[in-house]
């Protein structure tokens, strides 16, 4: 099988959702030759777009918020030239409503120094006591320790804490979870904070307070995920002689002297490449693989790997119920 322009791949990228599209069109700026292979009919993954029929608006299969901190992802549009389809704030600026329609706001204010911005923000915010704003002070004071003091054996302790184990040793009140720490940790995390690691919310915390005012701010798009980032990556590939399948089922990996040397797709075709990169979920990384190279310690690991589902409910009103383009809700 041919690559673009009717020659061998330099790379072939298996998966087409965020994590393939990023890698692949990073090696055709890069200008490495790629084929781009993807199961589905379509591009994006788990983060894409379609049209509901019945109402006609374009509904994302997940609402994704971006972070200023997020700064990989902002390369990556910035390289497919859709970044101004990412609506970013000026500064952090979160409404909150309450049971009763009352809205409350918590906000950075644009202060000369960051820290003190953080500070004011934090003993602002609402829906909390005076001596509960006092203890997320605690949280930030505890990521600016550990980060100046990082260390493997650091780290390790706090992977076998929660996050809500970490959070009441640090003397948070179940109202500052409720309303702060625990709905931060999901979105970042994609799971239960009695579940998820510590030692993975340590960095999204250090993102959020440690890197200025520009990485805690928040980005909606403007447009549907697909016309955000899987469309501009599939023009990016083609318009630099790479190639982009769909319905290219990859059934498993070829090895060649201790090596990945290509891959063998589900029609038996063989596509050989000097590198391959797999961006797919880890059960299906290891239904490619030979037995010799699933029982690698490595990916033996990852077979203990869990996941954890998302839903996303979309409800549509017979008006509008605010003006606001995101809310929090208490």
């Amino acid at each position: 099988m041919q690559g673009g322009a009717g020659r061998t791949p330099e790379a072939i990228v298996v998966g087409g959702g965020f994590a393939g599209l990023s890698a692949a069109t990073l090696l055709a700026e890069r200008g490495v030759r790629v084929l781009l292979l993807e199961a589905r009919p379509y591009l994006g993954g788990r983060a894409r777009s379609w049209v509901d029929p019945q109402t006609g608006s374009t509904v994302d299969n997940g609402q994704h918020l971006f972070l200023g901190c997020y700064r990989d992802t902002l390369r990556f549009l910035d390289r497919l030239g859709s970044a101004d389809r990412l609506n970013l704030q000026p500064r952090l600026s979160v409404p909150f409503v309450e049971p009763g329609g009352a809205v409350s706001v918590f906000a950075l204010p644009p202060l000369p120094v960051f820290s003190w911005s953080l500070l004011t923000g934090l003993m602002r915010f609402p829906g909390l006591a005076f001596r509960e704003r006092l203890g997320l002070l605690r949280v930030a004071r505890e990521v600016h320790r550990r980060s100046r003091r990082a260390s493997p054996a650091a780290a390790d302790e706090l992977d076998d804490l929660s996050v809500s184990s970490w959070l009441r040793a640090l003397g948070q009140s179940a109202r500052a979870e409720e309303r702060l720490w625990h709905p931060l940790a999901t979105a970042a995390l994609n799971e239960d904070p009695g579940r998820a690691s510590a030692a993975l919310f340590l960095p999204v915390l250090r993102e959020l307070f440690l890197r200025g005012a520009g990485g805690s701010r928040l980005g909606l798009p403007l447009v549907g995920l697909t016309d955000l980032y899987a469309d501009p990556a599939a023009h990016y590939l083609r318009a630099r002689g790479s190639e982009v399948r769909l319905r290219a089922q990859v059934r498993g990996l070829m090895f060649e002297r201790g090596r990945c040397a290509g891959v063998l797709l589900s029609d038996g075709a063989r596509v050989p490449a000097p590198d391959v990169i797999v961006a797919v979920p880890p059960g299906e990384l290891l239904e490619m693989l030979t037995p010799e190279v699933a029982s690698e310690p490595f990916f033996a690991r990852c077979s203990r790997l869990e996941t954890s589902p998302i839903v996303s409910i979309y409800l549509w009103f017979g008006s509008a119920i605010t003006d606001l383009p995101l809310a929090g809700l208490f």
